[in-house]
C-alpha cells in the first residue's frame, strides 16, 4: 500500500497508510499546553505595566494574549 495522500491511479483516490492514525485530539491539546507553559515562562517576572502596555499600534499587548490564551485552552 502506498503513503497516505499518494493518489493511487487506478481507484482514482488517495492510498491508503499503512502508519497508525495519529491522536490529533491529544497531538492539539500537548501543543496547546507546551505554549502555555513557554508563554507562562516568558511572563515570569514582567511588572504589571510591562505586562500591559501596547505592543503594537492596535494596543495589543501580553495581558490580552495571556486572556486570550486562557480563554482557548
Amino acid at each position: 500500500m502506498g503513503h497516505y495522500g499518494v493518489m493511487d491511479p487506478a481507484q482514482g483516490h488517495p492510498a491508503q497508510s499503512d502508519a497508525a492514525p495519529i491522536d490529533v485530539s491529544g497531538f492539539l491539546q500537548e501543543y496547546l499546553q507546551l505554549n502555555r507553559d513557554a508563554l507562562l515562562w516568558k511572563l515570569e517576572g514582567l511588572s504589571d505595566y510591562d505586562a500591559r502596555r501596547p505592543l503594537t499600534p492596535a494596543g495589543t499587548n501580553l495581558a490580552w494574549h495571556t486572556a486570550h490564551v486562557r480563554y482557548v485552552g
